[in-house]
């Protein structure tokens, strides 16, 4: 039997007593930070997934809403009035023993033809977050996903639906940038 944990304060995926990395590990160990990332944007980016889950699970003290990210906030809450998805669950953590690695899938969601979407929350939409998509989609094994979507929440309260097709060569893909990051762990290379 597999023993999987997560430390949230480390931010650190166990698997049978051994660390594995993130999706997002992976992803920032073979290609570095953004111009754009900093402490603010990494913090700022959890308080928003953390108030959009605590809306969603009908959980959330309005109060305590940063005014900073309350602009993101309503942009999910437009995202979902003018798409109509049904929120199944989130913040799922999740890993693939074959591969070892692990992540925490933002949302799954379902359709008015009750297919099962797969989607990301970002405040900045970049081709990267594809491979990311990608590499949780080889975690999230629940629920056939027919669909895999990138939402971008706004500063100004609006949202970018980026829909993300060809699943299977985004996959191809992020296993290779897993390869890589293993390569360079193992050769104590700068990850």
């Amino acid at each position: 039997m597999r023993i999987f944990s997560f430390d949230p304060d480390k931010h650190i995926y166990m698997l049978d007593g051994r660390a594995i990395p993130s999706v997002t590990q992976v992803l920032h160990g073979v290609f570095g930070d953004q111009a754009w990332y900093n402490t603010w944007s990494a913090d700022k980016g959890t308080a928003i997934h953390r108030a959009i889950n605590y809306y969603l699970e009908n959980r959330l003290d309005v109060g305590s809403i940063d005014e900073r990210i309350e602009p993101n906030l309503d942009a999910f809450k437009k995202f979902q009035a003018e798409t109509g998805y049904t929120y199944i669950e989130g913040e799922i953590q999740a890993y693939n023993r074959q591969l070892r690695f692990a992540g925490t899938i933002d949302l799954i969601m379902i359709d008015k033809s009750n297919n099962f979407i797969l989607a990301d929350l970002k405040n900045h939409i970049e081709p990267k977050a594809d491979l990311q998509i990608a590499g949780y989609s080889l975690l999230y094994t629940k629920r056939k996903i027919k669909q895999y979507c990138i939402i971008g929440l706004k500063d100004d309260g609006n949202y970018v639906l980026r829909w993300v097709s060809e699943i299977k060569p985004l996959q191809r893909t992020f296993i290779s940038c897993l390869n890589v990051y293993g390569w360079k762990v193992k050769n104590k290379l700068e990850v």
